[in-house]
């Protein structure tokens, strides 16, 4: 018997078996890793691999609308904020040991404006 007392269209571990083995392996994985308290959102789980947009697209290419949390606002993969996420590793790092021009920079502003 399923049990629906917390989601009512939550996935069942109980048949995790009848799911295809690529699928089974990867709930299972997630069950493990993740524990009890993360269900899966849906009876038959979707597997999901890119999102673009507001849609986000299945193994087979199925598109499906996604307008969880943030998506409707910014949606999948926008160019800015995919930007400003990778901007900060266009910059070498370096050591104090080197004289690169980013370590020169962050010495060079006043004590109360560096980072902590």
């Amino acid at each position: 018997m399923r049990d629906t007392s917390t989601m009512v269209n939550g996935f069942d571990m109980a048949s995790v078996d009848a799911l295809d083995p690529e699928l089974r392996q990867i709930v299972k994985r997630r069950a493990s890793l993740l524990g009890p308290a993360y269900k899966l959102f849906y009876a038959n789980p979707v597997r999901i691999v890119r999102g673009q947009g507001v849609h986000l697209y299945d193994a087979d290419g199925q598109a499906y609308l996604d307008a969880y949390n943030n998506v409707p606002s910014v949606g999948h993969c926008h160019p800015r904020v995919v930007d400003a996420i990778a901007r900060p590793t266009w910059t070498p790092t370096t050591t104090c040991r080197r004289s690169g021009t980013a370590t020169r920079g962050w010495w060079t502003r006043s004590p109360a404006r560096r980072p902590p």
